[in-house]
């Protein structure tokens, strides 16, 4: 018993003595508790996500938000974003987890990453969003503008979980690896919607309408976006953790109409009424583009 007392207090010791030593560098050891990613590994990978990958670091001089690497100057950063925190009322704990630059949060799609950042007003903290898929320098996802052979628009009715709510929207979906843009939307196309191109008809079936970033103030993304058409049914092919209820087609009118009104009502399969909101960003930038590319189209 005195044996294992013994060893318990050794173990207690060790512990102190690693707190004491990451209380020296950090000032604290509340991230040890809150956030497992807020450690050495977390800031190393960070610098080698910066040095490694096609990342524009800017140039305060020319007015842009330029990212810092010189470990020093990230340093004399996260003190002076601690102390902003601390005037603000958060505890030294809450402030020194909010400052740290790094990779804040990692998972096998995502990356949130915490820069230290220069304008030619000043320095400070900036997080972004990134997809690991677009890290390649190659576009995260595809969205589709599907156009039937009667004319008209092809979107899908899906619940979206961070709305919380069901959306008309354009089938879209992340690239997989190895697979290029226009392979994404053939795939994510008959996947959403089963509909596929007409054989020996892709080379006139596909134009490129534009790219859309969905928030830039976050996001990395730059998303390309396609209109597709000589569409014949196929099969769809639902992902396990996707919510998508039915394809709804709508001429270039009727689109226009319920972007004005901001939602659109159809009797599903189970004949109950659905109120779809539409409110999709990829929506109003493919009809835009469309009517850009399509001067002699039917929208009005």
């Amino acid at each position: 018993m005195r044996i294992l007392f013994m060893l318990s207090q050794y173990k207690i010791k060790k512990l102190f003595k690693i707190f004491i030593i990451y209380y020296s560098i950090h000032g604290s050891i509340y991230p040890v508790f809150a956030n497992p990613l807020n450690n050495e590994n977390s800031f190393t990978n960070y610098l080698k996500l910066i040095e490694n990958n096609s990342i524009e670091l800017g140039k305060s001089i020319n007015g842009e938000i330029e990212i810092i690497k010189n470990v020093n100057e990230i340093l004399k950063i996260e003190k002076k974003r601690k102390q902003s925190f601390i005037k603000k009322g958060y505890t030294p704990e809450e402030a020194h987890s909010f400052s740290k630059v790094g990779i804040v949060f990692e998972d096998p799609y995502w990356l949130i990453i915490r820069d230290a950042t220069k304008t030619d007003k000043g320095t400070g903290t900036y997080n972004r969003l990134l997809w690991k898929n677009s890290l390649d320098g190659g576009s995260p996802g595809v969205a589709i503008l599907p156009l039937l052979p009667d004319g008209k628009f092809l979107f899908i009715s899906t619940f979206r979980h961070a709305t919380r709510s069901w959306e008309l929207e354009l089938s879209r979906g992340g690239r997989e690896k190895n697979e290029d843009n226009i392979e994404a939307a053939k795939r994510e196309l008959q996947e959403e919607t089963g509909y596929k191109i007409k054989e020996n008809k892709e080379k006139e079936s596909i134009l490129f309408l534009g790219n859309m970033t969905p928030d830039s103030g976050t996001l990395n993304s730059v998303i390309p976006i396609y209109l597709i058409q000589n569409l014949e049914k196929s099969k769809k092919s639902i992902e396990e953790m996707e919510a998508i209820n039915s394809n709804i087609s709508l001429t270039c009118k009727e689109t226009l109409n319920v972007l004005k009104n901001g939602f659109y009502e159809y009797t599903d399969k189970n004949n109950k009424i659905k109120k779809l909101m539409v409110r999709d960003s990829f929506i109003n930038s493919a009809i835009l583009q469309y009517i850009i590319h399509s001067p002699k189209n039917n929208c009005f």
